[in-house]
């Protein structure tokens, strides 16, 4: 089975890489995308895909919910984030 990885990089180009997963490993195949963080950020708490507010992040987020099964972030302070985690900016 194949397990497909779609990653944004921040010049706004999307990477494609392919990962082979033995076959008797019982692993589906699935379009997971990989969006990166953004500096422009909301000063309230609120769900990780509204959090970020660029323009960038906005375009890569409707990207990969359209072309993907499932998105997450990346983010360089919490790490790979659910997109419906809840992010209070003031923790």
């Amino acid at each position: 089975m194949n397990l497909n990885f779609l990653t944004f990089l921040r010049n706004g180009r999307a990477k494609q890489a392919r990962l082979v997963e033995n076959a008797s490993s019982g692993f589906s195949e699935k379009m997971i995308a990989l969006v990166s963080c953004v500096k422009q950020k909301r000063d309230r708490p609120s769900a990780a895909r509204g959090w970020y507010v660029s323009t960038l992040f906005r375009l890569s987020r409707r990207y990969a919910e359209g072309h993907s099964d499932e998105w997450f972030i990346l983010s360089a302070k919490y790490g790979l984030v659910n997109p419906s985690m809840t992010i209070d900016p003031l923790k």
